[in-house]
């Protein structure tokens, strides 16, 4: 009898661990939806209402004339312009350890970012990829998107960004402030734009 029980015992010991294994990992939640106008997709599925939850892993998408905002659980937001893409890589915040990583990838078109906590920790764990460059954040509203043939990043309000590559990195320390990424090469040097070019970029993100 003792040895039957010790032989279900065992058994039941060595299943627990595959058991525990084969349980499908809770999503993480990076947000939520704030407004959408015209069509966006969520992983390839129309987003038809705001709200819905965004996860770390998740593909947002946007069509023709359309605009798509996020908003974080840190309380930072993102807007995608029209045609553009975005990959939530990894969004954690926690208040009561003071601790947050953000990593998002723009693979297409344009985008405004508005940074918030993450941003504000101490070693600003907040980046912005796209085709050309790497974002480092400082805690500010900034811009990033093509005007006429190049992509440029744009500095709106708040301390600055850094603007990364392989070829060099540029330094963008208040608003105003833009450069241009070029594939192969450095980003150029910072400049300050026009009210007329800012405003041109602004659009591209504005929602109706």
């Amino acid at each position: 009898m003792f040895r039957r029980t010790f032989l279900l015992f065992a058994l039941l010991v060595m299943t627990l661990p595959a058991c525990a294994a084969d349980k499908p990992k809770k999503p993480v939640i990076a947000g939520h939806v704030a407004r959408v106008q015209e069509f966006a997709t969520q992983n390839g599925e129309a987003l038809k209402k705001t709200g819905a939850l965004v996860h770390v892993g998740d593909t947002l998408a946007t069509g023709a004339g359309s605009r798509l905002e996020v908003r974080f659980t840190d309380g930072g937001t993102l807007v995608l312009g029209e045609n553009a893409k975005l990959v939530i890589d990894d969004y954690a915040h926690d208040p009561v350890k003071v601790t947050g990583k953000s990593l998002l990838s723009i693979v297409d078109g344009a985008f405004k970012a508005t940074t918030a906590a993450i941003a504000k920790l101490e070693d600003r764990p907040y980046q912005v990829r796209t085709q050309l460059a790497t974002i480092g954040i400082r805690g500010t509203t900034f811009w990033g998107g093509a005007l006429n043939s190049g992509y440029n990043v744009l500095v709106l309000e708040g301390k600055g960004v850094v603007v990364e590559n392989k070829e060099g990195k540029v330094e963008l320390t208040g608003p105003g402030q833009g450069t241009a990424l070029e594939a192969g090469k450095a980003p150029g040097a910072p400049a300050v734009w026009t009210p007329e070019r800012q405003a041109e970029a602004a659009a591209t993100v504005a929602f109706k």
